[in-house]
C-alpha cells in the first residue's frame, strides 16, 4: 500500500484533506434537503397565509353629534375615521384628520375668517396634549365652502396646529431674553425677523437695532431684598383660539414665555408671544402686523431707554398742619397726584404718620421725602423691602425705584428714592408712595 501511495505521489497529510472536504460537502448536502429546504417552505407557507389588514379609514357603523351651530344650518358628526359636515342637509366627508378630533366637543363657528365677504366653518378641535407643560393644544379647520350650479357644496380647507403653527411663527421670526447691565431690575426680550441678527449695546445690554423690545421686571427674591437673576427661558406650546372680532384675521395664536431665574425654584409665566391667524395668498400666514409679545401685568415694565430730554422738578406739600407724635418714621403711605405745579400730596392708610412729613419733591431722577424738623427716620426704610414707589402705566403698577438713601439737609432728615430712570413728566403719573 506503501509503495502504492508513493507511486501515485500522495501524501498522508493530502489525503486527509481530501476526506475532509468530502466530509464537508456531504454535511452541507444534508443541512441544505434535511434543515433549509422545510424551513424555507414553511416561511413561504405562513407569509402566503398572512392576512392582509385594510389601513384605509374604516366606519363605526354609527354616526356621533360632535357640534352644531344655534340655527341647526351646520352638524358636525364622526362616524369611526370620518368626519361628515352636513351643511343645509348636504353631507360632505372627511378623512384622515386628526385621530383625537372627535376625542372632545369641537368649537364650531361660522363666520368670515379671510374677510372675503363670505362666511367661513371654522372648526377648533382637540389635537394633542403637553405632557411637559400639562395642556392640551388643539388643530384649527377653516372650510371656505362654494356652490356649483347644482347647489352643491365643496369645500377649501385649511388646517393649522400647536406644533405646525409654533414651527411656522418661529420660522418668520425669532426672539431673546436678556437682563441689561443698565438696568438689572428688568428683563429684556427682543424679537425680530429669523435671519436678523441682534445687536447690544456693550455698556447698557440695551438693545439698538430695528427689532421689537419689551420690558419686564425681575421677580424679587423670596425675602424681597434684590432682584431675581435670569438664568434661562422656554417657550410653552402654541395655544390657538378662535376670534371672530380682528380685523386682519379669524384666530389668535399665542406661546407662553417661561422664564427662569437662579433664586427661584419653578419657572414664571412673564408674558406671551402672540399673533393672529389669518389666510392670504390661499395659505394660513400670520396675519399684517399682528405679531406681538404680550407682557403678563404683573411684570410688566416701562422702556428704559425712553427718558426725559430736561430736568424737572415738582413739590408736593403736606395738607395737614397736626403735630406728629414721635420722633421716628417708621411707616408711611401717600400718594402723589399728576401736577406740573406744586400741589398738597394726599394721604394714604396710614393717616397720623403722614403728619411727620414736611414735602415731597419729585424730580425726573428721584423722590425726596423731608421729615419735618425733629424727626427722623428709621434706618430699615432705606432698605429693600422697605419703600416702594409704583406708578400705573396702561392700567399696570410698576415700581419705578431701584434705591433708597438717608441724609440730613439742614436740620431735616431726607430719605431719598433713586428712580430706575429718568422720567418724562407725563410718565410719572399718580404714583403710590409705601415705606415700612
Amino acid at each position: 500500500m506503501r509503495e502504492r501511495f508513493e507511486k501515485l505521489n500522495i501524501r498522508p497529510s493530502l489525503l486527509v484533506l481530501i476526506i475532509t472536504l468530502i466530509v464537508i460537502v456531504l454535511l452541507t448536502v444534508l443541512y441544505h434537503f434535511g434543515v433549509y429546504v422545510p424551513n424555507a417552505k414553511r416561511t413561504e407557507e405562513k407569509y402566503n397565509n398572512f392576512t392582509q389588514y385594510d389601513n384605509s379609514p374604516q366606519r363605526a357603523g354609527e354616526r356621533t353629534l360632535l357640534a352644531e351651530l344655534a340655527d341647526g344650518s351646520i352638524q358636525l358628526y364622526s362616524d369611526g375615521d370620518y368626519i361628515i359636515l352636513v351643511q343645509n342637509g348636504q353631507e360632505t366627508e372627511f378623512s384622515g384628520w386628526n385621530k383625537n378630533f372627535s376625542a372632545a366637543k369641537p368649537q364650531l363657528e361660522y363666520y368670515d375668517f379671510n374677510k372675503d365677504g363670505s362666511k367661513d366653518i371654522v372648526i377648533l378641535a382637540l389635537d394633542d396634549r403637553d405632557e411637559q407643560f400639562d395642556r392640551d393644544t388643539f388643530g384649527l379647520y377653516v372650510l371656505t365652502p362654494s356652490v356649483d350650479v347644482d347647489g352643491n357644496y365643496d369645500y377649501t380647507v385649511y388646517y393649522t396646529n400647536s406644533s405646525g403653527w409654533y414651527s411656522k411663527l418661529f420660522t418668520t421670526a425669532h426672539a431673546q431674553l436678556t437682563q441689561p447691565i443698565s438696568t438689572p431690575k428688568r428683563v429684556q426680550i427682543v424679537m425680530d425677523y429669523s435671519d436678523t441678527q441682534f445687536n447690544y449695546n456693550v455698556e447698557t445690554g440695551l438693545q439698538y437695532n430695528n427689532g421689537w423690545a419689551w420690558f419686564l421686571t425681575s421677580p424679587k427674591t423670596p425675602d424681597n431684598t434684590a432682584y431675581c437673576t435670569l438664568t434661562d427661558w422656554e417657550y410653552g406650546p402654541c395655544i390657538i383660539s378662535l376670534n371672530k372680532d380682528i380685523d386682519n384675521g379669524g384666530a389668535d395664536a399665542s406661546i407662553d414665555l417661561y422664564v427662569k431665574f437662579a433664586e427661584l425654584d419653578e419657572p414664571i409665566i412673564m408674558g406671551s408671544i402672540d399673533c393672529v391667524i389669518a389666510i392670504n395668498n390661499g395659505k394660513l400666514h400670520i396675519g399684517q402686523k399682528s405679531l406681538h409679545f404680550t407682557p403678563n401685568d404683573a411684570y410688566y415694565s416701562n422702556d428704559p431707554q425712553v427718558v426725559s430730554e430736561t430736568d424737572w422738578s415738582v413739590t408736593y406739600t403736606n395738607p395737614s398742619t397736626a403735630a406728629f407724635s414721635g420722633t421716628t418714621l417708621s411707616e408711611l403711605a401717600i400718594g402723589l397726584p399728576y401736577s406740573n405745579e406744586n400741589t398738597p400730596f394726599t394721604i394714604g392708610g396710614v393717616t397720623a404718620n403722614a403728619n411727620a412729613i414736611d414735602k415731597v419733591v419729585l424730580t425726573n431722577k428721584q423722590i425726596k421725602i423731608y421729615a419735618k424738623a425733629g424727626i427722623s427716620f428709621d434706618e430699615s426704610l432705606a432698605k429693600l423691602p422697605n419703600y416702594d414707589a409704583a406708578i400705573k402705566i396702561k392700567n399696570r403698577l410698576y415700581t419705578v425705584v431701584e434705591g433708597a438713601s438717608i441724609d440730613t439737609e439742614g436740620n431735616q432728615q431726607v430719605l431719598t428714592l433713586k428712580l430706575d430712570k429718568s422720567y418724562p413728566r407725563e410718565e410719572l403719573t399718580d404714583i403710590t408712595l409705601t415705606l415700612g
